[in-house]
């Protein structure tokens, strides 16, 4: 048995994710350790695996693999790599098939960027939007090494209109539902940053996270990244699922909040929006006079961070914060997909605080100061309202 295979079916996966049934937000000790490869996680469910990463594992500019969030739709699989292989079909000159062995003729590439579920930050809007209640933690950064997606297609050949790219992966859904299906347009799937990757963080994929191979679209929402990687589809139409249809959608025009929206009146959700979020402190802490460090993070899809302010009088004057990470110097090829790590050196003095924090990326875009400035949409997505937290100060 090989490496890959001993983690990918060590600790008894299938097990741990079928008893018990779903467990909400209930906060793992690394003692319990219930979920193979994962420790101190925020559990919103067991059977799928959806999974939140605590605040403090995002003050690291690397997310350790075993606090990396995950958010599957469908019962993680089992993977048998012996078995297991990647098919290109579709609008295609050549339908290929493909053993993990096999993908190692192609040049392997490394990309250091983040991955963020389109739900992050949905527990804040108001109404309640529908969906898991994410607070900030469903994101996470990694050094993901793999291949181009682009080379298995360019090996295939495209036929004449061919115009997206779909992915399925190995996790079957239940009796009477579809399979997990997302596409993404042909020049996303071409774009060389569009990998197909086997390796996170120097190690083999986890389990929960895709192993062996998953799809990373760096700067897109995590659902267009399918895990487990089967079949790779051409098509000359986006892909016409419940998945593509009907979720991950985001309105065309103004929504009232709280309203229903017809999937045909919106769009399939791409591209993240520009966003910053504190990680030193959560609010509600009491804090010592003097010299505080405000931390936080700052990301935009496809794109890096111009500029961070802070304010520690509740908005009524900014103050610029230092970009820590990525350091100064990093080609900015690498800095565009990476998220920008901040800090800010507050002279604290007692009293009660308000603390927000707000980003403008290379493009000029910059948050919506009010969550009724985001588009609204049903299933919250893309929330990126200024963060405004309290802190008392003795």
């Amino acid at each position: 048995m090989t490496r890959r295979e001993f983690l990918a079916v060590s600790g008894g996966v299938g097990a741990a994710l079928l008893v018990g049934g779903p467990e909400r937000n209930r906060s793992l000790s690394a003692a319990q350790q219930p979920i193979p490869g994962k420790e101190d996680m925020i559990v919103h469910s067991i059977n799928p695996s959806i999974l939140e990463t605590k605040l403090p594992y995002l003050r690291s500019f690397i997310t350790p693999n075993k606090h990396f969030y995950v958010r599957s739709q469908y019962p993680t699989p089992t993977i048998d790599l012996s078995k297991w292989q990647l098919s290109v079909e579709g609008e295609v000159e050549r339908t290929l098939t493909f053993k993990f062995d096999d993908l190692k003729q192609f040049e392997e590439v490394t990309l250091t960027t983040w991955l963020q579920c389109f739900g992050n930050g949905r527990s804040f809007f108001v109404p309640r939007a529908t969906g898991t209640p994410w607070r900030y933690g469903a994101i996470g950064q990694a050094v993901w090494k793999g291949i181009r997606m682009r080379d298995l297609l360019l090996r295939a050949g495209l036929k004449v209109g061919a115009k997206h790219v779909a992915s399925q992966g190995y996790d079957d859904p239940p009796e009477g539902a579809e399979p997990f299906i997302r596409s993404i347009p042909l020049e996303k799937a071409l774009d060389p940053n569009t990998l197909l990757v086997y390796e996170m963080n120097g190690e083999p994929l986890p389990l929960l996270n895709g192993y062996p191979l998953r799809l990373l679209v760096p700067g897109w929402g995590g659902s267009a990244s399918v895990k487990w990687l089967r079949r790779i589809i051409v098509t000359k139409e986006e892909w016409p699922g419940r998945f593509m249809q009907q979720a991950y959608r985001v309105p065309v025009i103004p929504t009232e909040p709280g309203a229903r929206v017809d999937p045909r009146d919106m769009v399939a959700a791409t591209r993240q929006p520009v966003n910053s979020f504190f990680t030193s402190h959560a609010g509600g802490e009491t804090l010592k006079a003097g010299e505080v460090v405000l931390t936080g993070i700052a990301y935009s899809g496809e794109t890096g961070i111009d500029l961070v302010e802070v304010s520690v009088d509740g908005g009524k004057s900014w103050q610029p914060a230092t970009i820590t990470q990525p350091r100064p110097g990093t080609p900015p090829a690498q800095a565009v997909w990476m998220w920008h790590h901040w800090e800010y050196r507050w002279r604290a003095t007692s009293g009660k605080h308000t603390l927000l924090c707000r980003a403008r990326d290379w493009l000029g875009r910059t948050q919506p100061t009010h969550q009724r400035d985001i588009p609204w949409n049903p299933l919250g997505y893309n929330y990126n309202a200024v963060q405004s937290i309290e802190v008392t100060v003795e």
